[in-house]
């Protein structure tokens, strides 16, 4: 039997487009320089993503080996946002509730933000049988803590579908991942 697990923003929602900018440390260690961070500690938000205010901010911010990795700050503004205001992905949704077994939800939020998310599963009625979030103040890089989650699933589940934005760094023999533009209606 197949297992659908989804990632949720951008794959199953489209997070809030605000104009407020959060104030984020670097992450890294000692010395070390964290080009992510270099630009006034401040990015403006697009489409839910904090992000560098040009192409060049956006390549330097690119080799940082800290980028995915967000500082408690980060998870305290996310867990303010207004999920309610999220966009959701219709075709996704559907897909999901095309299976016989509920799918397995996994995201990038921290436990600060469960109520909040399973009120909008339940609002748009995404049938799931678990949520899997970070511990609050597990500052790991995202693919490090979705890997995690892939092995600990891949381990239990024969046959897993996993929806993703993002293309996995690595997968497993019984893991298929498709983006959710390929979701065929």
């Amino acid at each position: 039997m197949i297992q659908v697990v989804s990632d949720i923003d951008f794959t199953i929602s489209v997070p809030q487009k605000t104009q407020v900018p959060f104030n984020a440390r670097c992450l890294a260690s000692g010395s070390e320089q964290c080009p992510i961070f270099e630009f006034e500690n401040r990015f403006p938000c697009e489409q839910g993503r904090c992000v560098p205010r040009g192409d060049s901010e956006f390549h330097r911010s690119m080799g940082c080996a800290h980028r995915d990795a967000f500082s408690e700050e980060f998870y305290t503004w996310l867990a303010s946002l207004d999920v309610d205001r999220d966009e959701p992905i219709q075709s996704t949704i559907d897909f999901i509730r095309s299976f016989e077994r509920p799918a397995i939800l996994l995201t990038n939020r921290d436990e600060q933000c469960r109520e909040k998310t399973i009120q909008f599963m339940n609002h748009h009625q995404v049938p799931f049988t678990q949520l899997r979030m970070r511990a609050t103040g597990d500052l790991r890089p995202l693919w490090e803590f979705k890997l995690e989650q892939m092995a600990d699933l891949a381990a239990v589940y024969t046959k897993i579908i996993w929806l993703d934005d993002q293309r996995p760094p690595i997968t497993f023999p019984n893991v298929e991942w498709r983006h959710p533009d390929s979701l065929n209606h």
